[in-house]
């Protein structure tokens, strides 16, 4: 019987306010039998913190993206937060991402309660509205416990298409997004359900 292979999953997202969302991410990775790769875990290095960060993501099989409201701390030289240097580093070593975004229910109601100047829910919201209309994997969630629903239903997809993937090939080609034969790209499905049952409630 032939091993199957683990893939290594590099969970990219601010820290202090998405822990909870960062372990449930975790769990729910080895859940469908791969390893998630948590920057908080790393033993203490010498090397700057971008260069341990690259390092993990270009030797990770997939990046997986979860976004909240916050920006989150910004890199050494002050032009980007750790998660934007986190995501172009994916994309230039052709990872296949997947992203996980709060619904816009959830992101209109914590964006007041971040506690952020407006210059920074701006650059926030923009990263959100890119990663929206990305050709990425994106899923919606309206809570952590949403969370794992979409690792398991989304990642074994993706791991499944890149196992499929012919050798030497872009894996930047695990396009998702855009196109409408995908059937497992979820839609902000719970926020829409909630507005349903307000409305009934009103009726």
């Amino acid at each position: 019987m032939a091993t199957r292979i683990r893939h290594d999953i590099f969970i990219a997202s601010t820290i202090g306010d998405l822990r909870d969302a960062r372990e449930t991410v975790a769990r729910a990775v080895m859940g469908v039998g791969e390893f998630p790769i948590l920057v908080e875990r790393f033993a203490p290095s010498i090397e700057p913190a971008k260069a341990v960060i690259e390092n993990a993501i270009a030797t990770s099989d997939v990046f997986l993206l979860v976004m909240g409201t916050r920006g989150g701390t910004y890199t050494e030289a002050g032009d980007q937060t750790f998660t934007e240097y986190e995501y172009q580093c994916a994309l230039r070593y052709s990872k296949p991402i997947l992203a996980l975004l709060p619904s816009e229910e959830k992101f209109q109601r914590d964006s007041i309660l971040a506690g952020e100047s407006q210059e920074q829910k701006r650059r926030v919201a923009e990263f959100r509205r890119m990663l929206s209309v990305s050709r990425h994997a994106v899923a919606y969630y309206a809570d952590v416990e949403d969370l794992a629903d979409r690792v398991f239903q989304l990642l074994p997809e993706i791991i499944a298409r890149l196992a499929a993937l012919p050798p030497n090939t872009d894996t930047l080609e695990l396009s998702f997004g855009n196109d409408a034969t995908v059937e497992f790209i979820i839609v902000e499905l719970d926020a829409l359900q909630k507005i349903y049952t307000t409305l009934c409630e009103l009726a």
